[in-house]
């Protein structure tokens, strides 16, 4: 099966998905909070098993880790306690693990690995939660729809025309072609979202969402490079056969990881 018809069967389902959890969310507050961790999930244990992870006895490790990222996501909307509280109770939870387990090989490497996961992905999914509880369910259709039609857009532009390597030692295949198709895009559908689902005083403010679709996709393709950095420096065969590495979960949230904490930023900022 080639990558292109990958792409599209697996993009057509998740489309499909995404824009069942929109009508549901938007009258059945916050359908959102409840998938998106389990997405963030998904992603994690997709990441572990890339990093080699879901094998031997690092696979404790990955497993707690995920396990751990509901601590770190339900700190967004929990206010009994704080996302400072849970992140330290998550990184003391790991090494007195790794202490107890009194686990040496390779532990440095297996605990950073754990670590970059845990504070990662829920991490910046979880800012995606927040956005539809704080800032409400347009945002979050924005920050979606916007990241993806940028990821969706270079892909299709660079293997149509793409000549000019982007970051060729991180990413061969990335273009500037694509990476100038990636911001057009999620600019005209950052217009299309804006008029369909932002009241009108909020429309009318081009400014405010001109600039966060600008920085939603540059988020979005940094994250996508950060997964082929990944990619490229870890091991992408998932020995345990539990996870399959690579175009699932993981490629699904890539985008976001640095495009919700932009938004976030600039929603803060413009005082939105």
């Amino acid at each position: 099966m080639s990558a292109l018809t990958t792409r599209l069967r697996f993009g057509s389902l998740m489309t499909l998905l995404v824009a069942g959890m929109f009508w549901a969310d938007k009258d059945w507050k916050p359908l959102s909070l409840l998938l998106l961790p389990l997405a963030a999930m998904a992603a994690q244990l997709e990441f572990y098993g890339m990093a080699g992870l879901l094998k031997g006895r690092e696979k404790f490790y990955a497993l707690m880790s995920a396990g751990l990222g509901f601590l770190i996501y339900g700190s967004f909307f929990c206010p009994e306690y704080n996302l400072g509280a849970a992140v330290t109770a998550s990184v003391a939870a790991l090494l007195l693990a790794g202490v107890l387990r009194s686990d040496t090989k390779d532990s440095p490497a297996v605990l950073g690995v754990s670590l970059l996961g845990l504070l990662t992905i829920p991490l910046m999914l979880g800012l995606a939660g927040w956005l539809r509880l704080e800032y409400g369910w347009h945002w979050l259709v924005f920050l979606i729809a916007v990241a993806k039609a940028g990821d969706s857009c270079a892909y299709f532009a660079g293997t149509a025309m793409g000549r000019h390597k982007l970051i060729p030692k991180v990413s061969p295949n990335k273009s500037w072609e694509g990476a100038v198709a990636s911001v057009i895009g999620s600019l005209l559908v950052a217009w299309w979202v804006a008029s369909a689902a932002f009241p009108p005083e909020l429309f009318a403010d081009t400014q405010l969402w001109v600039v966060a679709a600008v920085l939603v996709n540059l988020g979005g393709q940094f994250g996508d490079l950060s997964e082929s950095l990944l990619k490229r420096g870890c091991n992408t065969k998932d020995s345990a056969g539990l996870i399959p590495v690579m175009g699932g979960f993981y490629d699904l949230v890539d985008s976001f990881l640095l495009a919700s904490p932009a938004l976030a930023a600039w929603l803060l900022i413009a005082h939105a």
